[in-house]
């Protein structure tokens, strides 16, 4: 007669196992989707406070920032650290490192500008990339971004 001895056996550990890592993969997926809400939350918080400060900014000089010499300017978001220091204590940066341009453009008496936006949602046309503009005009078209995906904020 066989005596069995204490413990599990190779089935019932496979079987706690794969329990196990279905489990796990389930909460990473949910937790990878958090993340991914949560960078898009910051971009929009982000793109607001940008744009409040261009219209503060505005409101101070009458225009938003631009080239002088005429022309539309295309900028590095983070070149208007300068500009913007007094409506916003630090130009904000996407959470994965991407690279978002202003450009403005002054045309007869209105002044408009735009923001290139990366984002992680795909949008038809333009894939990854969003654009949000002053309420004045929209100057996408101008810029050759007129295709891209208004940003949902």
């Amino acid at each position: 007669m066989k005596t069995r001895t204490a413990g599990f056996t190779l089935v019932e550990l496979l079987v706690v196992i794969s329990i196990i890592s279905l489990l796990s993969s389930i909460v990473l997926s949910a937790l990878n989707s958090a993340r991914l809400k949560a960078r898009e939350a910051y971009r929009a918080e982000s793109a607001k406070s940008i744009k409040n400060a261009l219209e503060l900014y505005y409101d101070a000089n009458g225009r938003y920032p631009y080239n002088l010499q005429g022309g539309p300017t295309a900028y590095l978001l983070s070149n208007l650290a300068s500009d913007l220091s007094p409506y916003l204590s630090a130009i904000p940066t996407d959470p994965q490192g991407q690279i978002w341009n202003y450009a403005a453009q002054e045309s007869g008496t209105n002044q408009d500008y735009m923001l290139r936006i990366y984002s992680e949602i795909s949008r038809p046309g333009w894939g990854n990339q969003c654009r949000t503009s002053s309420a004045v005009a929209d100057i996408a078209a101008y810029w050759a971004w007129g295709g891209m995906a208004a940003c949902p904020y």
